[in-house]
């Protein structure tokens, strides 16, 4: 993330501007890294990515988000990759994604499970970063010239 003159925001949202809820999707070099945008702020796009915005009466954007990062999906880009030296997803490739689209309440028992694991994960590697600094203190401690 990089902040941008007034201006250049400006042109940047000509054509559309991000909201809370679209989805930014890597799509050059280390492409189908994606994120939802949070509440609060005011985005513009940068090159290399593009967005998707889910149609709130088909698709939630937290299953969109699992859909797009998903090994189903990241195939569908490789098929398509382009670019000699750097690979990348072309607009019009992405858009022709294929991606499961079960009903509504379904895809919300989903992203709820994404983000009770997201929970535990988050708290499972906090706890992990924790243990391994004590070990460094223990090794410091213990081991000191």
């Amino acid at each position: 993330m990089k902040y941008v003159a007034k201006d250049e925001y400006d042109n940047r949202i000509s054509r559309l501007k991000p909201i809370a809820g679209d989805i930014v999707y890597g799509r050059e070099g280390t492409y189908g890294n994606a994120a939802i945008l949070p509440d609060g702020y005011d985005f513009c796009l940068g090159q290399r990515v593009m967005l998707f915005r889910a149609d709130s009466k088909k698709c939630l954007p937290r299953y969109l988000l699992q859909a797009l990062i998903s090994d189903d999906v990241k195939r569908q880009a490789d098929s398509k990759s382009m670019g000699a030296t750097v690979a990348h997803v072309n607009v019009a490739d992405a858009k022709r994604f294929l991606i499961a689209l079960p009903p509504i309440n379904l895809q919300k028992q989903f992203a709820d499970f994404v983000a009770i694991a997201d929970k535990s994960k988050n708290t499972a590697q906090s706890q992990i970063s924790k243990l391994n600094q004590e070990k460094e203190a223990a090794i410091q401690k213990y081991f000191k010239s």
